[in-house]
């Protein structure tokens, strides 16, 4: 719901540009958003429309508002209509994807899904959704991939959404069948050091913490300048509380890939837990240095 109030609210501001009458008509839908009274706002933003009907910020917020009533498919043509309006907009087709996902029409979810990677590459939730949708046609390896890829970009993403998600939790079932499917193919060909990123990736969402140490050590044996491997290893090692051995992977992380800040928030958060007070703070100020967002830091009072 906050998500929702935000991207309206920032429709609103965009709406001052045009015409007072509009402006009063969008005024009033984002009024009668915050009352719960979804039907009287869409019909605010139906009356502004038939004044200007070239807004494609108003159609998206109308959108969104439907697919709170579940009209999935009204939703998904609003989406469509400000697209029409404006192809640039990554929201517009995240939106359409998820409500194609509720239509259980999985094919055109991932294209929607895809097209939102391509405007924003780095946008984990779409990268988790659209693995979630490959999931659902059997795309294993596909779904595996864009998992390792939202983790990497957000490693508070699986958290975020598996205890609210449904589709998520009854696709742990079919996890245990890809990780058969995935021993197999290791097994029966060459293996290679994504293969053996994939399988550790699956056994860490098992909670297999140990098989996954084993197959990111496969990984790394394989390509020993993976940097991937080792931070994902090191996961696996914070799971298993051995954060020693997780500082040394974050080590080998950071000295291949000096400018990625979440090495240093980890290793920061480690070399304090083991009384590395120095050492920890400056690595936590390495990664403020880098862009890194200052609350997500939990030793603050020790460092500053």
């Amino acid at each position: 719901m906050k998500k929702i109030l935000v991207l309206i609210s920032f429709s609103f501001l965009i709406f001052k540009s045009f015409s007072q009458t509009i402006e009063e008509y969008s005024k009033r839908a984002s009024e009668k958003l915050y009352l719960n009274d979804y039907q009287g706002s869409i019909a605010e933003y139906t009356k502004a429309l038939k004044l200007d009907s070239s807004v494609a910020e108003i159609y998206f917020s109308r959108g969104i508002l439907k697919g709170y009533l579940h009209d999935y498919v009204e939703e998904i043509d609003d989406y469509c209509r400000a697209i029409k309006l404006d192809s640039t907009n990554s929201d517009y087709y995240f939106l359409r994807a998820i409500a194609k996902d509720q239509l259980k029409d999985f094919t055109n979810s991932i294209i929607d899904y895809t097209k939102t990677l391509q405007i924003e590459p780095n946008n984990s939730d779409a990268l988790f959704f659209r693995g979630l949708a490959k999931a659902e046609h059997s795309d294993f390896k596909g779904a595996i991939d864009d998992y390792r890829k939202a983790i990497l970009l957000n490693s508070q993403i699986e958290n975020e959404f598996y205890s609210s998600n449904v589709r998520l939790k009854s696709s742990f079932k079919k996890y245990r069948k890809a990780l058969k499917i995935q021993d197999k193919t290791i097994l029966a060909t060459h293996p290679n050091d994504t293969t053996c990123c994939n399988a550790g990736i699956l056994n860490t969402y098992l909670h297999r913490y140990n098989c996954a140490v084993k197959q990111y050590t496969k990984a790394i044996t394989i390509t020993p300048t993976n940097a991937d491997a080792y931070f994902l290893r090191a996961d696996a090692y914070i799971k298993l509380h051995k954060y020693s051995k997780a500082i040394e992977d974050l080590d080998k992380v950071i000295q291949a890939l000096p400018k990625e800040s979440k090495s240093y928030l980890k290793r920061g958060e480690l070399k304090i837990k083991l009384g590395q007070i120095i050492g920890g703070c400056l690595d936590l100020k390495r990664f403020k240095e880098l862009g890194g967002e200052a609350e997500r830091i939990k030793f603050t009072t020790l460092c500053y």
